[in-house]
């Protein structure tokens, strides 16, 4: 027959190992959440290392066209030297011309429109590459704000992962605690 007391422990036995049970199932929970932020930490890591290298990469092809952009000046410096020597030249040649027989061809002219050509491809090749710059700094803006975000994602997973590892503690010392209460009870539930 049962007594009130060993009821009374029975009873304290059972809601002991319900705590217990709650105790190993946040535990379980926790771990898993943890193995989980320490995948995603690999991730987050693979991916800055992987920005970082486009960002690097961007910034030098960036340097490249700035570099190039920079001989625009000595480029239209070099076709104004050009024009002036071309003038020049249409000269000398229209005084050549009119000491011979025959009509004299003005080549100013016949040289202008490739000129003219010239500096427009020029013109036109300077822009792109200006364009070129302006995507490209967007795309490094872009990458910079993305690696800040996987940052402070990085600084928040790690809190987190504190934070797993002290509720997984918690939980192992709920469950010897249970234990303990257990064991006790069951001895008395005995006698």
């Amino acid at each position: 027959m049962t007594t009130a007391e060993q009821k009374k422990h029975e009873e304290e036995y059972n809601q002991a190992k319900r705590r217990y049970e709650n105790a190993y199932g946040d535990k379980a929970r926790y771990e898993r959440e943890l193995i989980n932020l320490q995948s995603r930490r690999t991730q987050i890591i693979n991916e800055i290392n992987s920005k970082k290298s486009d960002k690097k990469h961007l910034k030098s092809t960036y340097k490249t066209i700035e570099q190039s952009s920079g001989k625009n000046s000595d480029i239209n410096a070099y076709l104004t030297k050009s024009n002036e020597k071309l003038a020049s030249a249409a000269l000398q040649f229209k005084g050549i011309g009119e000491s011979s027989k025959g009509k004299q061809k003005d080549l100013e002219q016949l040289f202008s429109e490739k000129n003219t050509k010239s500096k427009n491809n020029i013109k036109k090749a300077f822009d792109e590459m200006k364009k070129a710059k302006g995507k490209l700094d967007t795309k490094i803006a872009e990458l910079k704000k993305n690696i800040k975000d996987l940052e402070d994602e990085m600084d928040s997973n790690g809190t987190n992962q504190s934070r797993c590892k002290a509720n997984i503690e918690a939980a192992k010392n709920a469950m010897n605690k249970a234990s303990a209460d257990m064991a006790y009870h069951k001895k008395h539930m005995q006698q």
